[in-house]
Formats: structure tokens, sequence, C-alpha cells
């Protein structure tokens, strides 16, 4: 039989937890209506324009979430890093502003890092004690460098740092090993380092727009990566190292110099897409098709007409394209 003041405290109970995550979860846009209910903010898009940050910013003592989207500042409110249960910070797109404090060092809670598409120039060292950072977007500023102290932020699992001006990644790079995405498309990469390798829960992995001609010998141990962008390098040579990426379900190679697929890259069982269009290939290499989860291969417009005929008789699945 069902007790039936079971289920009302049952219903009461979720009632309740319901209407906590609907205070707890409530965003607002407004600090003078924030600033009324302080410790009932947790999430706050800030957009006023003023000059500076109140003191009564503080009183905020149980936001987490904090959207920065002003540009009367003509530097990052230092205040905001004193907030004590922050744990997501983003400053939008186009503020103007260049520096990251040191004083972010303070804000030791921090998850999730967003600075995206301002005129940063470097990473500051105070960053290294973030030591809970998971996330790291710093995507289309102007950073050159990426310091060898950034492999203490081992708790990265999102690294985004495209259309900056970085050359080369550090040694340390390697202790990441929670990292699961790393985007750094668009920058001036030549090389990776052979401690690359040991980014073994890499699962998307974005080099497109850079200068690199070959990978480390130690890319093969980069055993759950599914995604790999290399397109618009100086790749001549099809990287062997590729062909052990045996969870490798999209390969992209467009934009590159390679002339020929090596017969191994057969060993890719788990590959569905590969792109290839813009390269130097001029003769399809059949054994491509044996691949047997392959969903779609774009190989561009770069075949005779008596090729592109006989790769269309070929192809029984209809998945190969001429782009």
């Amino acid at each position: 039989m069902i007790n039936k003041s079971l289920i009302v405290s049952l219903w009461f109970s979720f009632l309740f937890l319901t209407f906590s995550y609907s205070q707890k979860s409530e965003e607002y846009d407004d600090l003078e209506i924030a600033l009324a209910n302080p410790e009932k903010v947790y999430r706050l898009y800030f957009e006023e324009e003023i000059n500076q940050m109140p003191d009564s910013f503080l009183k905020l003592v149980n936001l987490d979430s904090l959207v920065f989207a002003t540009d009367t500042f003509e530097s990052f409110p230092e205040i905001i890093f004193e907030l004590p249960k922050l744990k997501y910070l983003e400053a939008e797109e186009d503020m103007g502003i260049d520096l990251i404090p040191g004083s972010i060092g303070k804000a030791i809670l921090l998850e999730k890092l967003s600075w995206i598409d301002n005129q940063v120039k470097s990473i500051p060292f105070e960053l290294a004690k973030l030591t809970k950072l998971k996330e790291l977007l710093l995507s289309a500023n102007e950073i050159v460098e990426i310091p060898e102290f950034f492999g203490e932020l081992t708790q990265l699992e999102i690294v985004q740092l495209e259309e900056n001006q970085i050359q080369i990644l550090p040694e340390s790079f390697g202790k990441l090993t929670k990292l699961k995405e790393l985007d750094l498309s668009d920058n001036q990469i030549q090389t990776l380092p052979e401690s690359f390798g040991k980014l073994k829960e890499l699962k998307e992995l974005y080099l497109t727009g850079n200068q690199v001609q070959i990978l480390p010998e130690s890319f093969t141990e980069l055993i759950n990566l599914e995604e790999l962008y290399l397109y618009n390098n100086q790749i001549s040579v099809f990287p062997d190292v590729i062909t052990k990426l045996s969870q490798l379900k999209t390969l992209h190679l467009r934009g590159n110099q390679i002339e020929t697929l090596p017969r191994n890259i057969r060993e890719l069982q788990n590959l569905e897409r590969l792109y290839l269009e813009d390269n130097k290939i001029t003769v399809f290499p059949d054994f491509v098709l044996e691949l047997p989860k392959l969903q779609k291969v774009h190989i561009g417009n770069s075949f005779s007409k008596e090729e592109k005929e006989r790769v269309k008789n070929l192809d029984t699945k209809n998945i190969i394209k001429f782009y």
C-alpha cells in the first residue's frame, strides 16, 4: 500500500529544491537591483556604464558567475578577483582590455576564464595559482608566448588559444594530462613539443592555419584523439604517426602539399570523415575505401576527367565528394 504521507513529504521536498534552484540560478543584469539583495545573487551580467566599481560590489559574497560586458573602464577592475566564491568569469569581446591583472591569482576557485577578442599580449605568472581552472578561453588576442608555468594548470580540460601569434609551445604543455579539447588554430606554430604525447585524454585538436610540417613521434600516444584538424599547414608528406590514432573519427588535411597517402591509413578503423582538398593528390588511392566506417571523403578538383570517372565507379557508397 502506498504511503500517502511519504508522497506528500517527497512532493514538498521536490518543490523546495526546485524553488531553491530557481532562486540560486537567477541571473541579474542590474547592479543596483543585485546589491539590494546581495546574498541572493549567484550570477551577474554586468554592463553598467560607470567609471569605477563601487566597494559595495564585494557584498555579492555568493556570486559565482560573472559576465563583464562594459568598456567604460580603462583597466579591468581588480576588486572582482576578491569575490570569495567566483568560479566563472567572462570578459566580453572587444572591450579593449589588453592586460589580465596579476591579481587574478586571488580568484583561487576560478574554474572558467574567458577573455576572448581583446588585445591581451601575455599570460600573467599569477594565473598558475588558479589550480582549479578547467576552461581557459583566450582566443583572438595578441599572445606571442605560452610561458613554461602554463603546465602548472593541471586541471585544464578545455583550452582555446586560436587567433593569436603563438610560435612555440613549452615542454611543460605535456603536464596538462586532463586536457580534452585544444584549439591552437591560426597561430604561427611550426613544431609541437615531444611532451605532446602525454595528453592522453585529448579528444579534439585544432591546429588549422599554422606552419606545421611534421608531427612528433609521441603523437602516436594520443590514444583517445577523435578529431584532428591540420588544414592549411605546410605538410608535404602524410605523417605516419597519424595512422596509429585508432580512435580517430575526423581527419582534416585540406590545404597542404600532400601527394600520396600511405597504405597503412587503413589502420584508422574508426575514421568517418577525411578531408583532402587542395593538396597535390592526382590519383585517388583506392584502398581508402576499405576503411569500414568511412562516411565522407572530400578530395577536391585536382583530378583529370578520366580519374574522376574511375573514382565514381569505385564509389559504390557515394561517399566521395569533389570539392
